[in-house]
């Protein structure tokens, strides 16, 4: 396991980048739109060529029947030494 961080959050300990992305993901929704707050996608645009930061883009909302509101939110993810 590797130590991730993101600007505003507390670090978290995932295998992967993309882990860490979506758990700082929905931590976002939840934090915006409550419990029933959700990361529908989570995608990595771009990663440093040294392996320490990776970009992210996501869709976070939350779900009422058929349809999904939210808006994307992008951020980076660093790795920990």
């Amino acid at each position: 396991m590797n130590s991730y961080h993101t600007h505003g959050r507390k670090p978290v300990l995932a295998e992967t980048f993309t882990d860490a992305g979506r758990i700082f993901a929905r931590r976002e929704a939840r934090d915006l739109y409550g419990p029933s707050g959700d990361c529908r996608t989570c995608r990595m645009g771009g990663y440093s060529t040294d392996g320490s930061a990776a970009e992210f883009s996501a869709f976070i909302g939350r779900t009422r029947g058929n349809e999904t509101t939210g808006h994307n939110v992008l951020f980076t993810v660093y790795k920990r030494n």
